[in-house]
């Protein structure tokens, strides 16, 4: 059996996978949602600007806001925490 086939084969599934995945977060990056300079009031007054959004997401990405989970795996650990409150009792 000729396994140098076999190893070429990989290589190439490997290669196209890598190149498939780095398409679409290159893509995914370049199609991201924009970011405001200003947000401003009708009144014109600044409520926040573009580089506190960034600090925002930058602090939220450094709790592991990003880790908690797609659909209903997002709702278990809230379901889990009032469950844990509501079980203490009253003062």
């Amino acid at each position: 059996m000729e396994y140098r086939k076999l190893w070429i084969a990989l290589g190439a599934v490997l290669a196209i996978s890598f190149l498939v995945l780095g398409g679409v977060g290159y893509r995914g990056i370049q199609n991201a949602p924009p970011i405001p300079q200003r947000v401003v009031t009708t009144d014109g007054q600044l409520l926040f600007d573009g580089t506190t959004i960034q600090d925002g997401q930058n602090v939220w990405q450094s709790l592991g806001g990003q880790e908690i989970g797609f659909g209903r795996r997002s709702v278990r650990p809230l379901i889990g925490i009032r469950l844990c409150r509501s079980t203490e009792p009253e003062a």
